[in-house]
């Protein structure tokens, strides 16, 4: 028998002594903080971004590798409703933190399920979620201009420059939901552990909020001008973000 397997045996099986044996009121919050894995597509986004200010054409790099997922950061807070028997219904606020650069993600969720009570360490769960998710960050900055030299950029209306080296910021965000499940091993009554699958529908983020920036005089960051997708060339629009698949997490659960 393999270790893991072993210690998930021992866990589901090992009595300990409940809240309520303790003469304890029965703990209706939990709280949960966790790493795992999220999904974040971010190959089209990586792609160059083509601008062409009537004098010169731009050709950005978002500085953005290619990947299908990132690692993650969860934290969340619930609270248990409708006990019967073996069975509650939980509601939980959920907050991941998609660990990528240069765009860092985020998703916030309002879950709901059932949580069934195998044993008194053992519990299975399920959830259906909706929420939010978004992503910003710095991608890449001007460029020399690619036919004459240029070094600095026109902005699309034709009234501000951005120098050499101002930086490109971008933000965006989608509506979404998801469904998954997973287990929890309670060690104590106040402390377990937890393991949970969830696959997300997530519209792909591609409307993004455009915003060039440099560094004042005094240090200050300052914003030049605003750009919307329709500013760059056909051949190099800012691609989307997809953060829609599956998801896992690992969490430590405490209850109060």
């Amino acid at each position: 028998m393999r270790p893991t397997t072993f210690l998930i045996a021992v866990l589901a099986a090992a009595p300990y002594t409940t809240a309520a044996a303790q003469g304890e009121k029965p703990r209706p919050w939990t709280f949960t903080i966790g790493v795992g894995s999220s999904p974040f597509n971010a190959d089209a986004f990586s792609q160059d971004m083509h601008y062409n200010d009537a004098f010169d054409d731009y050709f950005i790099n978002p500085d953005q590798d290619q990947k299908t997922s990132v690692a993650s950061v969860m934290v969340g807070v619930g609270r248990s409703f409708l006990k019967r028997g073996s069975l509650v219904l939980d509601a939980n606020l959920n907050l991941n933190l998609l660990l990528n650069f240069p765009m860092t993600g985020l998703v916030f969720e309002i879950a709901t399920g059932p949580r069934w009570s195998v044993t008194q360490n053992l519990q299975l769960f399920g959830m259906l979620a909706g929420g939010f998710s978004g992503v910003s960050g710095k991608v890449g900055t001007v460029p020399v201009g690619n036919n004459t030299g240029s070094n600095n950029m026109l902005s699309p209306a034709g009234k501000e420059t951005a120098p050499v080296g101002a930086s490109f910021n971008m933000e965006g965000h989608s509506f979404g939901g998801g469904v998954g499940g997973g287990i929890n091993l309670m060690i104590t009554p106040r402390f377990g552990l937890q393991g949970n699958l969830t696959y997300r529908a997530y519209g792909d983020i591609d409307n993004w909020t455009i915003t060039v920036k440099d560094v004042d005089a005094e240090g200050e960051t300052v914003e030049l001008f605003e750009m919307e997708i329709a500013d760059f060339e056909s051949d190099g629009e800012p691609g989307a973000i997809g953060i829609g698949g599956l998801a896992f997490g690992l969490n430590l659960v405490f209850t109060f």
